[in-house]
């Protein structure tokens, strides 16, 4: 059997221009490879970064929306009396009720303000002394001056 010379990238009878042509290439071709490999790598790393920041902000998002509605549910147990973490005593009871008390008042005046605003800034000029809405019928003229 006959002897196989395994095929080279080099001619034996190249010249040494042919060489340093061939080196130079081969030269280009590994630096674009690792410079493409260096690129994916940067690229991976900086992306797993931003996948990890977005866990973090999404697992904070979340607690704080969490928190905010534990603090509503407490805040409408108080309001409503359904349920309350601490054992109610007659006395807190009794604060809580006026509490309450208070707080729908205070609603109910701040409703009828904003109704009175808002019928003045339309135009109604209420006689002296009366707010809420205007009446009906001929007391509308009377008391509005329509």
């Amino acid at each position: 059997m006959g002897t196989h010379r395994r095929h080279n990238s080099f001619r034996a009878t190249s010249s040494v221009s042919d060489v340093a042509s061939n080196a130079r290439k081969a030269a280009t071709r590994s630096a674009k490879k690792n410079s493409s490999i260096l690129l994916s790598a940067i690229v991976l790393r900086i992306s797993s970064l931003l996948w990890i920041l977005v866990g973090v902000l999404w697992k904070k998002v979340i607690g704080v929306y969490i928190w905010m509605l534990k603090l509503a549910e407490q805040y409408f147990a108080f309001l409503t009396g359904w349920s309350s973490p601490v054992k109610q005593t007659p006395a807190i009871k009794e604060v809580a009720q006026d509490t309450r008390k208070d707080l729908v008042a205070a609603t109910i005046e701040a409703l009828n303000e904003t109704r009175r605003m808002t019928y003045q800034s339309a135009g109604y000029r209420p006689a002296s002394g009366t707010y809420g809405a205007p009446p009906c019928g001929e007391a509308a003229g009377q008391s509005y001056g329509i």
